[in-house]
């Protein structure tokens, strides 16, 4: 939805349908590479800002790493 609504604010016409199709396909061959293949980290926190605003992604994102600072202190002490 992003990336459509970038390519509208720039006076390109385009298709929703098709430009989730050509991030799908992008992210498909990112992931599926032989050489530094798309993947997160086993260790990596993943958020679905799919229907947040940056605000509201940002400050889940704070959270979490007050939550982790706050956990890492707990287990020094």
């Amino acid at each position: 939805e992003r990336r459509f609504k970038e390519l509208l604010s720039r006076g390109e016409e385009t298709i929703y349908e098709r430009v989730l199709a050509e991030v799908r396909e992008r992210d498909e061959r990112d992931e599926g590479r032989d050489v530094a293949p798309l993947r997160a980290a086993p260790d990596a926190i993943i958020f679905d800002t799919t229907k947040l605003d940056i605000e509201a992604a940002l400050s889940q994102a704070i959270a979490e790493i007050e939550r982790v600072i706050r956990a890492a202190a707990a287990g020094q002490r």
